[in-house]
């Protein structure tokens, strides 16, 4: 084979090499599909990055909350904390919760450097909040998240004016699922310790003549790790 030709082969594979590098270090525009097989289109001069772990007492995990901000660090895009005059966020921590807006969590093992993400689906994470009633009186570690999960206004995007669903994992996110109807918007949740249920309601905006709204109640027993959704009807007669 001649010099030129096996210099022209490596000059390709140097050149291919370099490519896939790059590609790994750009944001590409994702596109996926709403409820009414609609795009929604990922802004691509943001950048993703991560707050600094979560660790929930008792737990055996960390959670790393992750999000995007613009490509300028714009601080309109983190939350102040209020425990840190001038510090800035994706999200604000409590004693058990996380409030924000997150793309994903990814969950360490202390004792390891491992990271696990939380999914791989397009949705926005409004909070986090680990039951710590529920462990401190049956010891399961469950976390439930208010999600983002569809474009319920048809901007285009996912966002604060979207619908919120209801979601639920184990404290190290395997069997993260939704618990809440679909096209149902989620209400309010309330815990109930003395028989370990989380009961819920929804809005379901039925699309008719009058476009009714109708009004749906849920439990879901917290000590079945199916996690199964119970619709009960507390207004009939």
């Amino acid at each position: 084979m001649k010099k030129e030709t096996i210099l022209g082969f490596l000059f390709l594979g140097v050149l291919l090499v370099s490519c896939k590098q790059n590609a790994k270090n750009e944001i590409k525009e994702v596109t996926v599909l709403d409820k009414n097989r609609k795009e929604i289109k990922i802004d691509t001069t943001l950048i993703r990055v991560a707050d600094l772990p979560f660790h929930i007492d008792s737990t055996l995990y960390l959670i790393h909350p992750i999000g995007y901000v613009k490509s300028n660090m714009d601080k309109s895009y983190f939350l102040k904390s209020s425990s840190s005059e001038g510090v800035y966020h994706l999200t604000n921590s409590y004693e058990n919760q996380l409030n924000g807006m997150m793309t994903n969590l990814k969950f360490q093992k202390i004792g390891s450097d491992v990271l696990t993400s939380l999914t791989r689906e397009n949705i926005k994470i409004s909070s986090v909040e680990f039951l710590r009633t529920i462990f401190d009186k049956t010891k399961q570690q469950i976390l439930l998240y208010k999600v983002i999960d569809a474009d319920t206004n048809d901007d285009k995007k996912l966002g604060l004016e979207d619908d919120t669903s209801l979601y639920i994992s184990k404290i190290n996110g395997s069997g993260f699922k939704k618990i809440s109807r679909p096209n149902q918007k989620l209400l309010n949740t309330q815990l109930v310790e003395v028989n370990n249920r989380l009961y819920f309601k929804t809005l379901h905006n039925v699309k008719s003549e009058k476009n009714e709204e109708k009004i749906h109640y849920f439990y879901i027993d917290l000590t079945d790790e199916r996690f199964k959704a119970i619709e009960y009807y507390p207004v009939n007669d």
